[in-house]
C-alpha cells in the first residue's frame, strides 16, 4: 500500500499522516468538530434558502426602498439639501439627511426614479413635510423645468411592477452603491 503525503488537519491545523485520501482531519475529536461545522453550514444554507422562499412582494419592495435610498444618499452626499440649499450633514447613513421624494412614494411610477429622489435634510423632509415648494425649485435648478413637469405628469400613469423587476432593481442599486463608494473623491 502506497504511503500518502502528510496533510494539514482542517480543524486544528496540525500535520498528520492520513490513512485514506478522503481523510480530512487528524483525530476523533477533530472529526466530531468538523462534522458539527459541516452540519451547521448545511443547516444555515437550508434556512437561508427557506427564508428567501418566504419573502413576500412587500418584503422585496421594502428591500428595494432601503437599497435605493442608500444609493441616493451616497450619490448626493456632497451636494446641498435640494430644498433649502444648506449642507446636508456628516454621514450618508443615519446622518442628518434622508432620501427625499418629490412625488410621493405611493406613486409606483416615480417611486424609484432617480430624478424624483434627492438627498434632503431631515428637518426639511420630516418637519416641513418634504418642503414641496423648496424641493420643486431645487429640482428645476438641478434637472430642468421640462423634466420636473414630466415627473408631475408621470404620477398619473398606472404601472404594473413585477416581483422579478423589483429583485433585478435591488441587484442594480447594490452594484451602484459599490460603484459610488469606491469612486475617488
Amino acid at each position: 500500500m502506497k504511503q500518502l503525503k502528510p496533510k494539514k488537519c482542517k480543524v486544528c491545523g496540525e500535520l498528520y499522516s492520513p490513512r485514506s485520501s478522503l481523510q480530512k482531519v487528524c483525530c476523533v475529536a477533530c472529526a466530531q468538530t468538523y462534522a458539527r461545522e459541516q452540519g451547521l453550514k448545511k443547516i444555515r444554507k437550508e434556512v437561508k434558502a427557506g427564508l428567501n422562499k418566504l419573502k413576500t412582494r412587500r418584503d422585496y419592495i421594502k428591500e428595494l426602498d432601503t437599497v435605493f435610498a442608500a444609493y441616493i444618499r451616497y450619490r448626493d452626499k456632497d451636494k446641498p439639501c435640494i430644498c433649502c440649499g444648506k449642507p446636508l450633514g456628516s454621514s450618508p447613513t443615519g446622518g442628518g439627511y434622508d432620501c427625499g421624494h418629490f412625488i410621493s412614494r405611493r406613486h409606483l411610477t416615480t417611486r424609484w426614479d432617480e430624478n424624483n429622489c434627492h438627498a434632503q435634510r431631515k428637518h426639511c423632509n420630516r418637519y416641513l413635510s418634504g418642503n414641496y415648494q423648496g424641493f420643486r425649485e431645487g429640482l428645476i435648478e438641478r434637472i430642468g423645468l421640462e423634466t420636473v413637469e414630466n415627473l408631475e405628469m408621470a404620477k398619473y400613469h398606472d404601472v404594473n411592477i413585477s416581483t422579478d423587476w423589483i429583485k433585478a432593481q435591488i441587484a442594480v442599486y447594490k452594484a451602484k452603491i459599490k460603484e459610488v463608494k469606491n469612486e475617488p473623491v
